[in-house]
């Protein structure tokens, strides 16, 4: 029969140690990376509204819901030559 070899406390609590100095290690990194990424700057934003307002018929008409939006993002450098 083979014989079966047990692998040391030794090792084990070595291979315990590393698992958890990786983890903090790792969960220290993300915290720094959340931190930065809620610290930035945020960007401008500006838009153009044009609203026309016309007086209310006599008698109202049923409402219907329809329109269209044109959002466009430009980049940083079309912004700040702008």
């Amino acid at each position: 029969m083979a014989e079966k070899r047990d692998v040391s406390r030794a090792t084990i609590v070595v291979l315990v140690i590393l698992a958890v100095l990786i983890s903090l290690i790792s969960t220290w990194i993300v915290l720094v990376e959340v931190n930065q990424l809620s610290n930035a700057k945020t960007g401008k934003a500006s838009a153009t509204v044009k609203l026309n307002i016309q007086p209310a018929p006599e008698k109202p008409e049923p409402a219907s819901a329809t329109g269209n939006v044109v959002l466009n993002i430009k980049p940083r450098r079309e912004l700040q030559n702008a």
